[in-house]
């Protein structure tokens, strides 16, 4: 059995500013940055075995304060990553609503059929993320492993994992800045434990944007 603790990063500069980052490459905010320090102190007396995470800065820094707690190097995964947005990158909220409104309402509304314009479709997503944590599930068999991430890459391994159609995974929602989700590889098999626990960031914690 290998047990996975997949965190989102905690929150960007990309986040503080209602932009879509997708690979986009914003650090963590300050805040962002105290959440990544709590995160590390939740996990303080969880035994890990091993530490990877996504290649981009926001995530690669959250995951940063663990691994030097236990003296771990960083594997970085870009099959870990958000997805790739096309010409949503860097995009504001707003200005996707004015300017893409019909795929942007997709992907509010109906997350499993999304695609950014020019970008990766999140079933495209969902595939690489599953492949990529089965391999690394595989690969760390009976270790505990933590994998640093993104809200929507994180949401769609959750439904691939749990079997979700995609019409399901509006109902599951995006996980929250640095919260924490679990998983257990046996068997050939995932099987979820705990998803977006974030109580622990206090007065730090915020809210995912919402699926409508």
């Amino acid at each position: 059995m290998t047990e996975l603790i997949l965190v989102r990063h905690g929150q960007s500069m990309g986040n503080l500013h209602r932009q879509f980052l997708g690979h986009t490459d914003y650090d963590l905010s300050e805040t962002g940055y105290e959440q990544a320090k709590r995160l590390a102190a939740f996990l303080r007396d969880t035994q890990i075995d091993a530490v990877y995470s996504s290649d981009l800065l926001r995530a690669r820094h959250t995951a940063e304060p663990i691994a030097q707690a236990r003296e771990l190097k960083i594997h970085l995964e870009p099959e870990l990553r958000e997805i790739q947005a096309g010409l949503w990158e860097g995009q504001t909220f707003p200005y996707l609503e004015e300017h893409f409104p019909e795929s942007y309402h997709t992907f509010r509304s109906d997350l499993g059929n999304a695609r950014p314009d020019g970008g990766e479709s999140t079933e495209e997503v969902r595939e690489r993320m599953y492949a990529c944590v089965k391999r690394i599930a595989t690969a760390e068999e009976g270790h505990r492993v933590l994998l640093a991430s993104h809200a929507t890459s994180i949401c769609m391994f959750a439904c691939a994992a749990l079997g979700l159609a995609r019409e399901q995974v509006r109902n599951l929602g995006l996980p929250t800045n640095a919260s924490v989700s679990v998983f257990e590889w046996r068997g050939g098999r995932f099987a979820l434990r705990r998803y977006s626990e974030d109580a622990y960031l206090g007065e730090l914690r915020l809210k995912a944007p919402p699926l409508a």
